[in-house]
Order: C-alpha cells, then structure tokens, then sequence
C-alpha cells in the first residue's frame, strides 16, 4: 500500500488513520447508522476529525493537502474498459453498493473521502467569520447530534433533519429556509461542477482591484452551490473576500475594489475545500495553468 509514497505522505497516512479510528469512539460506537445507506455519516465524520485534528495539529496547510488527496481520489480515472471515476458511481447513500469491477476504489472514495467533504461542506457554510468562535454553531450541531443520537442508529434523512434544526444564514441558499438543496446535491446526488477561474488583480491605488469572471459548468440546470473566494497571500495564507451562489451553468463576472493588509499572490475559489469533489480550472492573464 505504501508504494510509491514518500516518507512524510507514510507519516500522514498512518497518523490519519490513528485519528480516524479514535474517532469511531463516537462516530460508529456511541452513533451507529441504521443501514449500509446510511454508514457513510459514521465514516464521513469519523474522516472529517481527523481532518479537523490534523488542521489543529500541523495547520490549515497540512490539512488542505489531504483534502486534496481525497478530492484526488474521487476523480482520479479507473483503469481497464468500461471503468468509471469514484464519483461518477453514484452517492454516498450507496453504500457498499458503490463497488463493483468497473469500480473497485469507489466505495473508499466516495463514503470516506466525499462523506468527510459533506461535513467540511456543512462546517464552511455554517461559519461566521466575524464570532469569536467562528466554526461554534456547526460543532454545536454535531455535539448534539452525539447527544440526541448517542447509542441510537439514525438515518441520512434523521442527520437531514437534524441540521435543519440547526438553520443559519449560510446554509439559507434557497431563501426557503431549508437545507434540501444542499442534501440533494451533495449526499443524494453526485454531479461534478467544473469551475473556470479568469481573474486578474491588480493595484488600483492603496487598494487591489479584483477583475475577470468565474464559470460553474458541468452540471444540471438546477444544480446549485455556494462558491467563496479567496485572495491567495502565498505561504498556505489566504482570505475570503465574499461568496456567491452559482445554478446551472452560470458565468458571474466579478469587479471589486478592497483593502488589503499586503499584496495578494493571486485569486482562488473553494480555498478551504468548502465544496465537494470541485475541479478548478485557473485562468490568468491568458496563460491557462494546471487543474486542480
């Protein structure tokens, strides 16, 4: 299993793991899952910890680059006919079901790296960057989750529910003030967005200008997600500057003037991995760079 890898990616994969299993104590042990649909809440927040430790530990850097493995491993090409990329098999809610010949790795890919993604998800909508405590009101929702839930089974829909109980602003996409839309696309479904990022910053005074546009194609006409973005400091440093909702297949162009504390390096969207499974195209000054 260890072919190929470097020392440090060992390292990260075998303290991953640790923390991983610590965390069934109570995803998995203390909240079961009531069904194979439903093992990827057990799996996907037991990931998602040692993601959250691993941030806490080394830094959002570190944790980044694991994020992007698993995003990796959701969209890395199967080998021999007929095969299928891990998110093109179908959703987390299938479970086991997600393996087959066409797709060995799927089920790994899908239920583990893409079932921690949906929470990062979650915990990235529900933040306010201006409390104190900016991630409080999603770790409150997964701390009573382990209470209304501890030693019961729930299902998707009963963890559905539950943040639903947990509404705020930033999962409010739809203005209905439910968070269907999200558990429709991201735990039901498993559409891939490819995002086109063409974006210049340039000096405009004591200030920096942001100016091009962002593109979300690949997906059904409903499909609709909440994107960020990000100026790029270097370093792993990076701030939000806004976010905007995207359905279909939809071009915004983008035109803002800020304050900066220094100068920017460049501009990214989905900077701390808050959306599942995303491809990012970047586009600057022409000059078309590598996917990620």
């Amino acid at each position: 299993i260890f072919d190929g890898r470097s020392a440090n990616d060992i390292s990260m994969f075998v303290d991953s793991v640790a923390l991983h299993e610590m965390a069934h104590q109570w995803w998995g042990n203390h909240v079961g899952w009531e069904s194979y649909r439903d093992q990827w809440i057990s799996e996907g927040l037991a990931e998602f910890s040692s993601m959250v430790a691993l941030e806490s530990i080394e830094g959002q850097a570190s944790a980044n680059q694991q994020w992007q493995r698993s995003l990796e491993r959701l969209t890395e090409p199967g080998s021999g006919s007929g095969s299928l990329r891990p998110y093109e098999v179908g959703s987390v809610t299938q479970g086991a079901r997600l393996v087959t010949r066409r797709s060995p790795s799927a089920y790994n890919a899908v239920v583990y790296g893409k079932g921690a993604m949906i929470f990062q998800a979650l915990r990235m909508l529900m933040r306010d960057t201006s409390a104190e405590v900016p991630d409080k009101a999603f770790f409150d929702m997964l701390k009573d989750f382990a209470t209304k839930f501890g030693g019961k089974n729930p299902t998707t829909a009963d963890l559905q529910r539950h943040v639903q109980s947990h509404m705020v602003a930033g999962l409010n996409a739809r203005g209905d003030g439910k968070v269907d839309w999200f558990f429709d696309q991201w735990v039901y479904g498993h559409e891939l967005p490819t995002y086109t990022v063409d974006i210049d910053v340039q000096k405009a005074g004591k200030e920096w200008r942001i100016v091009g546009s962002v593109t979300q194609s690949g997906v059904s006409d409903n499909f609709m997600a909440m994107v960020p973005f990000y100026v790029d400091f270097g370093k792993g440093s990076t701030a939000m500057i806004g976010k905007a909702p995207f359905i279909g297949s939809q071009t915004r162009q983008i035109d803002q003037t800020i304050p900066l504390p220094k100068k920017p390096k460049g501009f990214l969207i989905n900077g701390n991995f808050e959306n599942p499974y995303v491809l990012v195209t970047k586009e600057r000054s022409g000059k078309k760079k590598k996917k990620r």
